[in-house]
């Protein structure tokens, strides 16, 4: 009886069962991707020579197991407060309690069990376009093929039977607490006006700002509030700008749309005159989802800038690390004059030695914008030598000539500010500096502090036998900055520096952060818009007659769309702002306090604009899905 009654109902609210299956679906789909990838031992083994993917995996298992089971439990909530008027009429009809609960236990097994099946398959596909993706990106040499883990499927069936157990008895205690009346009205019990209090309003922004100035004060570097250490003022930061968003959504938000409210030209319009009352009533009800959704925006926009931070940053550093496709001190040179023509010449390649004179100076040089390191000579080279290295490594030169008594310090740091200090060489020759620039010819592994001069003035130094010779050899070439097989020629050479081995390392070492924060991103990003997704198209259903009333008292069709638009905009948008903001100040005091700023801010600002820009189009892309949804659920 109870199991025809729960065909039934999934026939006459078919709609409302199938939002329920795809929420469900998707949620246990990314997690079942995961799984296959935490337990693929052949592309795990691929992206890492240790056991730290390993130990980051088993870490993250739980985090992701946490989100998962709390926003099953969360859509399994919405589902059963939108069927609680039809679950209460069938009290009425007498069905007891138990049967009540026997039909929730059915649809709850329907409804899972389709769910579990469907992302076991959707899972082992969403991990095939994964693992195709990071074998492109990070050049993993291995073919791709459909892979499901039997242990991956046995997982997610356990955590599919603990999440229907802990529904049941969530269902069960719904049930049994609440008397007909109270089950037939459930839907609506969280329907109240919030209390209009300015002082929390206040509060709220000034937690947030406090935050945000504090990120601010980071580009200073350790200075101010930092110093009383980098842990603590973070973990500060994120205190205050956590409650802070807190208290904005809850006080902040419904007196910033009360006063929008009191406006009588916003008012007292079509559109105004429905959706401002009525959406300071969305968010009471809805307070304690955005405010959720406000804080993983938050994480998601976090997560997005390390993970760009964690692969952009070192790339865009071997271009300075490595300037040069090999680099090496002659002395360790393990070929003859002819050996190195040949290879040179069979690659199309350059290859250039350059003789560097390190002189003793003082004071030492500074190499950190703070001072606090220091280096006691210069690595001085002649100006013709500068510019055919910088020819050589297809690099703009915009020094067209040094003049006379003229010097260039290549700056170990990113930035072209002179030093006005004035050196003094071992042999009393005294240097002012006055122009920096960060084109460095050669890698920092072999020198630091390049001071560019005028060719008359470099042979006169190393006729006087000022400072200590060292031959450096640099090889550059079309193409072979990736290339492995020109550096095999290459790889016995002594303390080597290569711009492909600099590659592959930094690939390897870091890959596996990469990737993990990455899957963490991903999941932010699909969890968070389809709870927004999910959310309006239920509250759609609820109030499908409002809308079609309005067009019966005469609103045009066009109205009642921008109604919608703007209603279904407020949930999208606020979560969307206050996160972006959060997570854009908090990205900027990790760049300042925490990342070495060899790679000038310029590049992982337009990298990491470009990644947030693609989250903000899939969520702007479930903002579209959700209209369309909607116009069409409700016929306009």
């Amino acid at each position: 009886m109870e199991f025809k009654i729960t065909k039934a109902n999934i026939k006459s609210n078919f709609f409302l069962y199938k939002v329920y299956f795809w929420a469900t679906a998707i949620i246990l789909t990314i997690f079942s991707a995961f799984l296959n990838f935490s337990s693929d031992s052949m592309i795990l083994e691929r992206i890492s020579e240790s056991g730290r993917v390993e130990a980051m995996a088993k870490a993250i298992y739980f985090f992701l197991l946490i989100l998962v089971v709390f926003f099953l439990m969360y859509f399994n909530h919405f589902f059963l407060k939108n069927r609680s008027r039809e679950i209460g009429i069938l009290a009425l009809l007498g069905f007891s309690k138990a049967e009540l609960v026997k039909i929730l236990c059915y649809e709850s097994i329907v409804i899972l069990s389709l769910s579990y099946i469907f992302s076991v398959v959707l899972g082992a596909f969403a991990y095939l376009g994964i693992k195709v993706a990071l074998i492109g990106i990070l050049n993993l040499g291995i073919y791709p093929n459909l892979y499901i883990d039997s242990g991956a499927v046995i997982k997610l069936l356990l955590i599919a039977f603990v999440i229907f157990m802990v529904n049941m008895v969530i269902n069960l205690i719904l049930v049994m607490k609440h008397s007909l009346i109270e089950f037939v009205n459930y839907s609506k019990k969280s329907e109240r006006i919030v209390k209009i209090r300015p002082v929390m309003s206040i509060l709220a922004f000034l937690l947030i700002i406090s935050g945000y100035i504090i990120c601010l004060t980071s580009y200073f570097g350790i200075k101010g509030i930092w110093k009383i250490g980098v842990t603590p003022v973070f973990v500060l930061v994120a205190a205050l700008i956590g409650f802070g968003t807190i208290i904005l959504v809850k006080f902040g938000v419904p007196y910033i749309l009360n006063k929008i409210k009191r406006n009588v030209n916003k008012l007292y319009t079509p559109v105004g005159n429905i959706v401002y009352p009525k959406v300071i009533f969305r968010i009471s009800s809805k307070n304690k989802l955005l405010i959720v959704l406000s804080l993983l925006i938050t994480m998601t926009v976090t997560m997005i800038g390390i993970m760009t931070f964690t692969l952009v940053y070192p790339m865009k550093a071997i271009d300075r690390l490595n300037p040069s496709v090999i680099e090496y001190n002659s002395k360790n040179d393990i070929f003859n004059e002819d050996k190195l023509s040949e290879i040179a010449k069979s690659n199309n390649a350059d290859v250039l030695n350059t003789t560097i004179l390190r002189v003793k100076t003082t004071p030492s040089i500074p190499i950190t914008e703070s001072g606090n390191k220091e280096i006691d000579f210069f690595d001085i080279v002649k100006f013709s030598d500068y510019k055919r290295l910088m020819e050589a490594q297809d690099k703009e030169n915009k020094i067209e000539k040094l003049e006379k008594d003229g010097y260039l310090l290549i700056n170990y740091y990113p930035t072209e500010k002179p030093l006005y200090i004035k050196f003094t060489l071992y042999n009393d020759d005294e240097i002012n500096i006055k122009k920096v620039n960060t084109n460095n010819i050669f890698s920092f592994a072999n020198s630091v502090t390049t001071l560019v001069v005028d060719d008359a003035y470099y042979e006169k130094l190393k006729t006087e036998n000022i400072g200590e010779n060292i031959n450096i050899t640099t090889i550059n070439g079309k193409g072979l900055r990736d290339s492995k097989d020109f550096y095999e020629n290459f790889k016995e050479i002594e303390d080597i520096q290569s711009s492909y081995l600099k590659k592959y390392t930094i690939v390897r070492d870091n890959s596996s952060t990469f990737i993990f924060i990455s899957f963490i991103a991903i999941l932010l990003v699909i969890c968070t818009a389809s709870i927004l997704y999910f959310t309006n198209l239920i509250e759609i259903i609820e109030n499908k007659e409002e809308y079609n009333y309005l067009g019966k008292i005469g609103y045009s069709k066009v109205e009642i769309i921008n109604i919608i638009k703007k209603e279904i905009g407020v949930l999208y948008k606020i979560p969307l702002i206050i996160g972006i903001l959060n997570g854009g100040f908090m990205l900027f005091s990790f760049r300042h306090i925490l990342i070495d700023k060899l790679v000038g801010s310029k590049d992982l600002i337009t990298t990491t604009s470009v990644t947030l820009i693609s989250f903000i189009g899939i969520y702007f892309l479930f903002y579209q899905m959700t209209k369309k949804a909607a116009k069409k659920m409700i016929k306009i």
